[in-house]
């Protein structure tokens, strides 16, 4: 009896976390690639894999957590549930001896933007997860399962749906629950809150070296080793300081009260950098921008923009914004963001809005996902059920 309470208390605390820790990347899929594109940075192999490449592995990441998590809660496939939550853990323990150890990243990312925690308590977090798992996998067959086995492969099907459904809507329009600091109905510029103090950018001539200074330590203009790049904004941080800021791309100068207008709707159309988005998002900017105020902000020098409007034939203002900053705000590598004074409405990709809708607000929709976990909730609930029944009608025979 001790034996099975210690399972189950096994189960629990490592189910829920690698439930939560799966849904809460998949939610935010977009998210989840960027935390892959920063892990291949810091390691030097930014380019070594294909976009497309790179979503199927966080997809897959994703999915392995939230099924294994989901079986463990349930006690679902006892056996194989748990080697997968052992081997997840064999893979992701030294994984977080290293980060702590080299700091390669500021977080580790494993619940999203939901909650974020330090490398050190990600390591010790782990070392308790991965003994948990140690000890299921030698007791788990111990303790019984919720569902009837013959109907398991069912219940794992529609876990996967769900959570595949979740991923797909989050990366093809908006993450169904924004943990970001922007969500819907906050202000995406606040005149009243502190601007940050802009990042002056300078290469070193006789090195290369690229070196930053602040507007109070910026170095004479005398200075015959040194060659001004640009003005760079500090990334996004939800706390005390506005961190959005519109730039002039010539001189670099935060137009951003200039910009955005306090009494009236706008459109600014998120562009984190106009190599990967390409020529082909023209036609459905262009379709916007004749019937409202549409602006875009994007991450690039004053000649990027030029060649890309003349490309695009742009016919709409394009700003400079930081591009972290813009990833926050918004996810996908093209976004529309709807304002009405400032606050923000609504949010989308490009590719997922109709350009020729005569009423954008349509896109202003409330969360789907309390719905859809209900949904998905109530189906397991009648799986349970349906697993029981011959044994039920037996009973009733007898």
């Amino acid at each position: 009896m001790k034996t099975r309470i210690a399972v189950w208390m096994a189960r629990l605390i490592v189910g829920a976390t690698f439930t939560v820790s799966g849904m809460a990347k998949m939610i935010d899929l977009y998210g989840s690639v960027n935390k892959f594109n920063d892990y291949f940075a810091a390691w030097g192999i930014a380019d070594l894999f294909p976009e497309g490449l790179v979503l199927m592995a966080a997809a897959a990441l994703c999915m392995a957590e939230f099924l294994t998590g989901f079986t463990l809660l349930t006690g679902s496939m006892r056996r194989t549930s748990a080697i997968c939550a052992t081997a997840i853990m064999a893979v992701m323990l030294p994984l977080s001896a290293y980060i702590w150890i080299a700091d390669p990243v500021s977080d580790c990312g494993c619940f999203g933007d939901w909650l974020i925690i330090s490398n050190f308590a990600t390591f010790l977090k782990n070392i308790f997860l991965t003994a948990l798992c140690v000890f299921l996998l030698l007791t788990n067959r111990c303790a019984p399962c919720l569902f009837a086995p013959w109907i398991q492969w069912v219940q794992i099907v529609v876990a996967a749906a769900y959570c595949g459904l979740i991923g797909i809507i989050g990366y093809n329009e908006q993450p169904l629950v924004d943990f970001r600091p922007y969500p819907v109905g906050s202000r995406l510029y606040d005149p009243d809150a502190p601007a940050p103090e802009p990042v002056y950018v300078y290469r070193v001539l006789s090195t290369g070296e690229i070196q930053e200074f602040s507007m109070f330590d910026l170095p004479d203009d005398d200075t015959p080793d040194l060659e001004f790049i640009e003005v760079r904004q500090p990334a996004a941080n939800p706390v005390g300081t506005n961190t959005f800021a519109i730039l002039d791309p010539d001189s670099g100068m935060d137009i951003t009260e200039d910009v955005v207008n306090p009494d009236s709707t706008q459109l600014f159309l998120l562009i984190p950098d106009l190599k990967v988005a390409g020529a082909a998002i023209s036609f459905n900017a262009n379709e916007l921008a004749a019937r409202t105020d549409l602006i875009a902000l994007t991450d690039a020098s004053a000649e990027e923009i030029d060649s890309w409007r003349d490309i695009s034939m742009a016919d709409y203002p394009i700003y400079r914004a930081d591009s972290r900053t813009l990833k926050t705000i918004a996810r996908g590598k093209t976004a529309i963001v709807g304002t009405d004074g400032g606050i923000i409405t609504w949010k989308r990709t490009l590719q997922s809005i109709d350009p020729e809708t005569e009423d954008l607000s349509i896109y202003a929709s409330p969360s789907l996902f309390p719905r859809y976990t209900i949904i998905f909730l109530l189906a397991e609930a009648a799986i349970l059920l349906i697993g029981y029944l011959p044994r039920l009608l037996k009973r009733k025979k007898l």
